[in-house]
């Protein structure tokens, strides 16, 4: 099956960028490395679905700029606790989405709180505030299901 027919909208932003004409099978089976390059940014291209990394790093900076360690604590303290985000991943992440548009550096300066150390600051995009309405759309959809089929009785308090 294409690519193109098994998901549409990811790969008319992955074809504005790279022409891809073959199957998946056709992919692997000519040069494995070269396909997983190609399939690779459906993910990272894709307003939805995000990755849970790419999800909380995007409600960090929703409502204002953060620099890394920030959006790490701001995670953290939202979630109670239940995800932290190493460095690793964080960074990564956010490089990812840099290259991807959903985020961008803010300029880098000094964090009063932590005292002369110089930190980059990430802020969102308009095309990251799309993605991260699309997946949180995407998330009240399931729960809507969930509920439906008795998986949740009712809403938990956040």
């Amino acid at each position: 099956m294409r690519i193109a027919q098994r998901f549409p909208s990811q790969v008319l932003e992955i074809e504005a960028e790279q022409t891809h004409s073959a199957t998946t099978e056709q992919a692997f089976a000519a040069d494995p490395q070269r396909a997983f390059v190609l399939i690779y940014p459906l993910r990272m291209y894709s307003p939805s679905p995000l990755t849970p990394a790419v999800f909380h790093i995007l409600l960090a900076i929703t409502d204002g700029e953060r620099h890394g360690y920030g959006i790490m604590q701001e995670v953290s303290s939202r979630t109670g606790g239940k995800v932290i985000l190493g460095p690793g991943t964080l960074y990564g992440t956010i490089n990812r989405m840099l290259e991807a548009g959903l985020i961008e550096e803010s300029g880098e300066r000094a964090d009063p709180a932590l005292g002369d150390e110089r930190r980059r600051y990430y802020r969102i995009t308009r095309k990251g505030r799309r993605a991260a309405v699309t997946e949180a759309e995407r998330l009240q959809e399931l729960l809507r299901v969930a509920r439906a089929k008795h998986l949740l009785q009712r809403p938990r308090p956040v």
